[in-house]
């Protein structure tokens, strides 16, 4: 479990080096959200169902960092999985992809991404993207502190 003040930062990424490049930018940018790391879609899914299935005895993440390019599947498919959860739909999903595709990208978003980031071919803009991510980490944990009426 992670402390009840951050919920993680769900990472779907194959490409090990690019996790680690993002955990880097998350260090050396300050960032306190831990990051979650799912290797395959498989896994991710396996997880997300749990959640799903078992809300008590799971944290919800704060935001799903998805590759579009994973080797077991699709990541359009865990998208759709996400969106078309009623326990789950709520969450943010950031594409975070080296595809550029403006069909792709549209496609997200017609299911329901919220945003959409290529991924930095040098390491020192990953540390924008660590922003970004920090910035939906926040307004998530805002959304959850704030007394609903």
């Amino acid at each position: 479990m992670h402390s009840a003040n951050k919920a993680a930062v769900m990472v779907i990424e194959d490409n090990t080096y690019d996790f680690e490049i993002l955990q880097w930018a998350f260090t050396k940018s300050g960032n306190q959200t831990p990051l979650q790391h799912f290797k395959n879609g498989t896994q991710a899914l396996d997880f997300l169902h749990s959640i799903s299935s078992q809300p008590e005895q799971f944290e919800t993440p704060a935001v799903i960092l998805l590759d579009l390019t994973l080797q077991d599947m699709d990541g359009q498919e865990i998208l759709h999985a996400v969106k078309s959860d009623e326990h789950l739909k709520h969450i943010p999903v950031i594409i975070w992809t080296s595809s550029g595709n403006d069909d792709r990208i549209s496609d997200c978003f017609q299911q329901g991404a919220n945003s959409y980031m290529i991924k930095p071919t040098k390491r020192e803009n990953f540390l924008q993207n660590a922003q970004i991510l920090q910035a939906y980490c926040d307004q998530t944990q805002n959304k959850a502190s704030t007394p609903q009426s």
